[in-house]
């Protein structure tokens, strides 16, 4: 006596098969995609100066997948020596796509288009604003390197940090100015004030009410009178208006004397600071 099994119920076990297979794939395709977001990124690009640097500081070379176009110029970045040999990068959204990063650096004021097109296919971005204090090159440091997969290069590169700091001698107090293109100069909340205030010197722009980096008139300048000038040999011999401020010859009066800091020491935050405090730091009283 033969037994016949009935079609709906081969037509159920097959569905029921199915689906199973559906979910347990589905299951093992979520767990590699929870896996791939939890290890370190292998692809990283940067997209800003700054995060340029941060990424030469903590990250392994081989897990650097590009840099920005200005990483090697040595008038503007610190490590420009540490960068060449690294593939770089304009900032369009269709080179950084192709070379497929599972973590994109950038900066919270440029390339704006491509971080938000790279939102939308899914890249991981981490944005930074400028440095205002050694608090938040700190911080930034920390974040990196949390976001990076290397917790301990960030505890290294923030001890080497607070060590160098700490060693900074104790010099008399003084007054200065940063002074730039067409007079503009750094006030309150910007990095080159606490670079100025670790160097135990006080900044005249703060004293004239400018806030973040703003403009600071001769006329006022002249009043002030600080012990020094300090200016940036950043395109220093390029002949431009904003450029033929800083050879008028009321400004020869204005300071006590005149330093040109390299602009790289302030242009972003990082471990580099420290140097350009120190070069403050050294400058005497004039007055």
């Amino acid at each position: 006596m033969s037994t016949s099994i009935p079609i709906r119920w081969i037509a159920a076990r097959r569905a029921t098969t199915v689906l199973r297979t559906f979910w347990i794939g589905l299951a093992f395709w979520a767990a590699l995609s929870g896996a791939a977001a939890n290890a370190a990124p292998e692809r990283i690009v940067s997209l800003s100066l700054c995060t340029d640097q941060l990424l030469l500081t903590l990250a392994p070379r081989e897990r650097i997948t590009a840099l920005t176009y200005l990483a090697t110029r040595p008038d503007l970045s610190t490590l420009w020596q540490e960068a060449h040999g690294i593939p770089q990068v304009r900032g369009s959204a269709e080179e950084v796509l192709s070379l497929q990063p599972d973590l994109v650096l950038a900066g919270t004021f440029g390339a704006r288009p491509t971080v938000r097109l790279l939102r939308q296919f899914g890249i991981p971005i981490l944005t930074l604003p400028p440095a205002e204090d050694f608090a938040s090159v700190r911080e930034q440091i920390r974040q990196v390197a949390e976001a990076i997969g290397e917790p301990g290069r960030g505890a290294v590169a923030l001890a080497a940090l607070d060590q160098d700091l700490a060693q900074l001698a104790i010099t008399p107090p003084r007054t200065g100015a940063f002074y730039r293109q067409s007079g503009y100069t750094s006030g309150s909340g910007t990095l080159a004030d606490a670079i100025m205030q670790a160097a135990s010197m006080a900044n005249v722009a703060v004293a004239a009410g400018v806030r973040g980096s703003g403009y600071l008139p001769l006329e006022r300048l002249l009043i002030e009178r600080p012990d020094w000038l300090i200016t940036s040999d950043y395109k220093r011999d390029v002949p431009t208006l904003g450029n033929r401020l800083l050879s008028h010859p009321a400004l020869r009066g204005a300071a006590g004397g005149e330093f040109v800091l390299p602009g790289h020491l302030t242009s972003c935050g990082g471990g580099w600071n420290v140097r350009a405090t120190r070069l403050l730091a050294a400058l005497p009283p004039v007055r």
